[in-house]
């Protein structure tokens, strides 16, 4: 489907949506879904020519692509897809471990009667995404899930770190996720929601940091030949 297809069937859904909120919505899809490899390039100019706007929305959307960090900019009206690097996903990872089980722990003790509802029907919910193989599906609701728990934690702090990185953690989600990956978490997520219901603080950081640890290896695994070392 070309962009004028993709641009007409966008605005039958969304009958007010802006022209630089068209763009991004677009690119963004082309990114998440593959048409755009890492590295690729964008500019202005060519978007315009082809959604058949001015460059004006489209420069405002490749802004906050970038700005969502899933563009870089190359050069005063360019930018290309951001290309995976190894080392980002690694320190990116490592900093998230440190955040999610310190956060997790904190839920053991402040998590309210509501809050362990939601955990666990984000669990079932899971559970039907792993075996419907529904890969956005599943990498949603992994984010509902331990944003559920750091929110349950009541640091305020922890929180707005957490959450400024949501962007960044959903991107890197999009680019390393692979099918065999959906079993393991949610056996791993199954773990985290029992130490939490029983109220041990200690195994749920345990377990939170272990997961976080088979996720980047699983990862690595998978991904390492297609990822960039080099700037």
């Amino acid at each position: 489907m070309n962009y004028e297809e993709r641009i007409a069937e966008l605005i039958e859904k969304h009958t007010f949506i802006s022209k630089t909120d068209v763009v991004y919505t677009l690119v963004l899809e082309d990114i998440i879904e593959g048409r755009l490899k890492g590295g690729s390039r964008l500019n202005q100019e060519d978007l315009s020519m082809q959604f058949g706007i001015s460059r004006s929305p489209v420069r405002e959307a490749l802004n906050r692509l970038a700005s969502d960090g899933y563009l870089v900019k190359s050069n005063a009206s360019g930018y290309r897809v951001y290309d995976l690097r190894l080392e980002d996903y690694i320190s990116l990872n490592e900093f998230r471990n440190m955040m999610e089980s310190f956060g997790s722990s904190l839920a053991v003790k402040n998590i309210t009667g509501n809050e362990l509802d939601i955990l666990k029907r984000n669990i079932e919910e899971t559970k039907e995404a792993v075996e419907k193989k529904d890969t956005k599906a599943f990498l949603h609701l992994d984010e509902e899930f331990h944003g559920l728990l750091i929110e349950a934690g009541k640091n305020p702090h922890l929180i707005e770190a957490y959450n400024s990185y949501g962007q960044r953690f959903h991107l890197f989600g999009i680019l390393t996720l692979s099918q065999e990956m959906l079993a393991i978490a949610y056996k791993w997520h199954v773990k985290i929601l029992q130490a939490v219901i029983s109220g041990n603080a200690e195994e749920v950081a345990k377990t939170t940091r272990l997961h976080r640890e088979a996720t980047i290896n699983s990862a690595l695994r998978i991904c390492r030949n297609k990822w960039s070392t080099e700037d």
